[in-house]
């Protein structure tokens, strides 16, 4: 489906988002990504979900390592615009690179390049096959640490911010956090 500004009038139900789904497609979530070659329901920008989604119908909002994709402005926006879509107890979940980690990763490395190789690709966000291949790639436009995300969804509006250990991809060099739209929010 393309971007187009036509809401979906699904008001009731449980509506889940996988926001930035790349090759990560879930079922019983609307997959939206930016890159045709993505399996999605959606090809859009992040920043135009307001255009298909009503103000408080969303139950979950699902990032995994797509919001570092996004430069500082962009993320603000879309933590306000994810805000207002999210039902009151609704949650937006990111899993992204922890920079501190990766920034960690790189000063214990020195003198080890594998090691610091990975610290360094953590924050620009290539794989080892890509380098090889010497193959181009999107890098990371911005990196977060845990207060920083925390402070910006705290600005956004969310109510409860949680930190917890990532579930996905890397665990030395990612952080998940689970930001709750407060129950009495509109």
């Amino acid at each position: 489906m393309n971007g187009t500004s036509t809401r979906l009038s699904i008001n009731t139900g449980t509506i889940r988002i996988n926001l930035g789904s790349g090759v990560d497609y879930r079922e019983g979530y609307f997959n939206i990504d930016s890159n045709p070659d993505a399996k999605t329901d959606f090809c859009i920008n992040f920043l135009q979900i307001d255009r298909i989604f009503q103000p408080a119908t969303v139950s979950e909002i699902l990032m995994l390592h797509s919001l570092n994709y996004l430069n500082l402005w962009q993320a603000r926006d879309l933590f306000a615009k994810a805000h207002r879509l999210l039902k009151p107890g609704g949650k937006l979940v990111i899993e992204t690179v922890n920079l501190e980690n990766a920034i960690q990763k790189i000063l214990s490395s020195i003198g080890n390049f594998d090691e610091y190789l990975e610290g360094v690709r953590a924050l620009h966000a290539f794989g080892v096959d890509q380098l090889q291949r010497k193959e181009v790639y999107t890098p990371n436009a911005f990196s977060w640490t845990r207060w920083h995300l925390t402070g910006e969804l705290n600005n956004a509006g969310f109510g409860s911010v949680q930190i917890l250990p990532a579930q996905t991809h890397v665990p030395w060099r990612d952080m998940r956090i689970e930001a709750h739209k407060n129950q009495g929010s509109t």
